[in-house]
């Protein structure tokens, strides 16, 4: 099983390897909403599967599956996209 952690002001994300095939990528963000622009953005980059996504309560939480490079891209995706989101900022 591989494991990778990030932690950025605002949001935290984790890959999980769970088998050779098969990678699962968490993101949780705060504040909640912005995960909804985070996951569009995902798929629409990558052809990842959106296993949950929870755009409400104190932190939004994405689950994300597919292969690792897919993965991997998708979730570029949607920490540019939350990157790029302009506002004062938020303290969790």
């Amino acid at each position: 099983m591989l494991v990778t952690e990030r932690d950025e002001p605002g949001w935290h994300s984790m890959f999980i390897a769970t088998s050779i095939r098969s990678t699962w990528y968490i993101l949780e963000v705060h504040p909640a909403g912005h995960v909804a622009t985070a996951a569009n953005e995902a798929e629409k980059a990558s052809p990842v599967k959106l296993i949950q996504m929870q755009p409400f309560g104190a932190f939004g939480r994405l689950y994300l599956g597919g292969t690792e490079s897919n993965i991997r891209e998708g979730a570029q995706a949607a920490i540019a996209a939350l990157e790029s989101i302009e506002g004062r900022e938020n303290k969790p």
